[in-house]
């Protein structure tokens, strides 16, 4: 859960999508659910309110650390929006060019 999703009674907006991005992520990275080693939500809560984020995975490439770092940024007004993710090099398809040979 973003930070501004319990620390703000306004509400919260699209940086919280963001937020959970980050968080899908790091989970598909290294296969727990973000801050898997507390056993309450309300630790998690604590933790986060306190300005702490889901460890981001090694697993991933230098470009997903990025992303993720991006994506979990404790300041929602300071959350790139998604539009500007859509264009992070860990987005970006690389193409393979294979050529195939037809025999004859």
């Amino acid at each position: 859960m973003a930070p501004e999703v319990f620390m703000k009674s306004s509400g919260h907006g699209r940086a919280a999508d963001i937020w959970s991005v980050g968080c899908v992520v790091t989970e598909m990275a290294s296969g727990k659910r973000p801050f898997s080693e507390y056993d309450s939500n309300y630790q998690i809560m604590f933790m986060v309110g306190m300005g702490s984020r889901p460890a981001i995975p090694g697993a991933l490439s230098e470009e997903g650390r990025q992303f993720c770092a991006l994506c979990l940024t404790h300041e929602p007004d300071l959350r790139p929006r998604a539009d500007k993710l859509m264009m992070h090099t860990f987005l970006m398809v690389r193409y393979i060019h294979r050529y195939v040979t037809h025999d004859k």
